[in-house]
């Protein structure tokens, strides 16, 4: 058997894969498709998953997440466990914002896990924590560029999920360092 037939049985029986791996853990949300962007706006109405301010799922988690730090509803963060929570803006609101979001990597994390020994923190992983990479955007209509950059070339930015009770976490957001 020449090594290109080979190959392809290996794959067609069975490699895992990393969307394999995914649909047998139904926490990990999906990887994005080239495209598709999840919006965080000031109002539900024009947020892709209505569901801020209720963390059942890791996208709620991350919408929570980001509406805390868009709208500055910081009950949200508090929530979510996540640090670094600052007082209200006391300048009025001079653009229309938000934020965009589009998962690239997704998976479990254990104990034992690495996840970056610079950016880490006071974090440690635990077992059934998730790492979630992402491309993230804050966008705003004053300047009809800011949400069209080609964000695909950045380092991606980390969450780290983890559950408590029946809601998601979000005690830690990195970006990995670069060489």
């Amino acid at each position: 058997m020449s090594l290109r037939p080979a190959l392809l049985l290996l794959l067609l029986t069975g490699l895992p894969s990393a969307a394999g791996a995914q649909a047998r853990d139904p926490d990990l949300p999906p990887i994005d498709a080239r495209g598709v962007w999840h919006r965080v706006a000031p109002e539900d109405e024009s947020t892709t998953h209505k569901c801020a301010g209720d963390p059942k799922t890791p996208h709620c988690a991350l919408t929570t997440l980001y509406a805390c730090l868009e709208r500055e509803e910081h009950d949200f963060c508090r929530l979510l466990e996540y640090p670094g929570v600052l007082s209200k803006s006391r300048y009025p609101r001079i653009v229309y914002s938000w934020y965009e979001y589009h998962i690239v990597t997704a998976r479990r994390l254990s104990a034992t896990s690495k996840i970056d020994e610079v950016n880490e923190g006071p974090v440690k992983p635990q077992d059934g924590d998730l790492l979630i990479g992402l491309w993230e955007k804050h966008c705003h209509d004053k300047v009809e560029k800011a949400c069209t950059l080609h964000v695909e070339k950045w380092p991606l930015m980390y969450f780290v999920l983890r559950k408590r009770g029946d809601i998601w976490t979000t005690p830690h957001r990195f970006q990995k360092r670069t060489d």
